[in-house]
């Protein structure tokens, strides 16, 4: 189990050295919505570049990607209703929603001695020893003739998901009642990597994005990939972020990096992974340690584009890039500028040796 109460992160002073790490503004993304001790994104709906409509159903507060403007689950609902416009149908208002994962046990509900709601308002045990006594919930929680009134259990912390912050409910898994029931419908898999790849519940992640179970050098590469796509005006919707740690989550990755390749081709979860892990790439570099690579980005001059010394090999940093023959130290020599300081040259080894010339390949 996990104990209950604020999880404080560790100090991210070993992790200085990266230049990732000082890049990344942290006030900014604290502004943007951003809760270090829980390690979740909650942005603005109203955020130009990060926000999103809720749905129109009077009373419901979820997301609404849909163009109808409803949220999934009033979408399915309407569908399943046939009402005769979206209109009427929405000023129905929402179905009552299940809030049995914040109400604690009838009997165990003092600091300490906390356990949540499993059937008949109380926890799992407490209805598990009620029912064995033959008892109805009055007389369990009070007493009878028979039996005096109930004591509070202690309580299990939270649920062992890493990305769950409800009340654990069973002892024997540390999970709560609902990633209990995910974890059983999936075949009973191994316990640790449940804990470590399971999402949210799907009612705790309207308007939130959890990052919590992530290592802290992936979730500073997300947090740096937000930063960098509302610096740059690039929308990030917060479904699709949803998705890439999701993905984060299954794959295991240790890097952003690493889980491009692994990503469906052309999905917003892939573009948004292959941004951050140019930006990351791109901060963690400068002019000095480039010169030394077969393919220098160009970005670290102010200029466009790559300039490829890799003699028609792939470059393994940039793997589409245009490899042309070039003699790499001339150029080096020269600090990569002109005598004009227009930018790195190509300097042709060939027959037209001494004369050199610029090039600019396009992304």
């Amino acid at each position: 189990m996990r104990a209950l109460g604020a999880q404080v992160p560790a100090a991210a002073a070993g992790r200085t050295a990266d230049p990732l790490a000082r890049a990344i503004d942290y006030p900014l993304l604290v502004s943007l919505g951003w809760d270090p001790v829980t390690k979740t994104l909650a942005p603005d709906r109203q955020h130009p570049l990060l926000g999103y409509s809720i749905c129109r159903v009077a009373g419901c507060e979820s997301e609404a990607w849909d163009r109808s403007g409803l949220c999934g689950g009033c979408r399915s609902r309407f569908e399943a209703g046939g009402e005769a416009s979206i209109e009427a149908f929405a000023a129905l208002g929402a179905r009552p929603k299940n809030r049995s994962r914040d109400r604690r046990c009838l009997v165990c509900q003092i600091p300490g001695f906390e356990r949540p709601v499993g059937t008949n308002d109380l926890c799992l045990s407490c209805d598990g020893l009620r029912r064995r006594r033959r008892q109805d919930v009055a007389a369990y929680v009070s007493g009878d003739g028979g039996y005096p009134p109930a004591q509070p259990r202690p309580g299990l912390g939270l649920c062992t998901v890493a990305a769950c912050g409800r009340l654990a409910a069973r002892r024997e898994t540390g999970l709560c009642g609902a990633h209990d029931g995910a974890w059983r419908v999936a075949g009973r898999p191994d316990l640790a990597a449940f804990r470590a790849g399971a999402s949210p519940c799907l009612a705790d992640r309207s308007g939130r994005v959890v990052l919590a179970g992530l290592g802290d050098d992936v979730i500073a590469e997300v947090l740096y990939g937000v930063q960098a796509s509302v610096a740059e005006g690039r929308r990030v919707l917060t479904t699709n972020l949803r998705g890439v740690v999701g993905h984060l989550r299954r794959c295991g990755a240790a890097n952003v990096a690493d889980a491009v390749a692994t990503a469906a081709p052309r999905t917003p979860v892939r573009s948004f992974l292959a941004f951050t892990a140019d930006r990351a790439g791109l901060v963690r570099s400068d002019p000095g340690t480039e010169q030394e690579a077969d393919v220098w980005d160009l970005r670290l001059w102010g200029a466009a584009g790559r300039l490829s010394f890799a003699g028609g090999a792939a470059s393994p940093r940039y793997p589409g890039a245009e490899a042309t023959p070039g003699h790499h130290p001339a150029v080096a020599e020269g600090g990569g500028q002109d005598v004009g300081g227009r930018g790195p040259q190509y300097h042709d080894g060939g027959a037209g040796a001494g004369r050199h010339r610029r090039r600019r390949a396009a992304f």
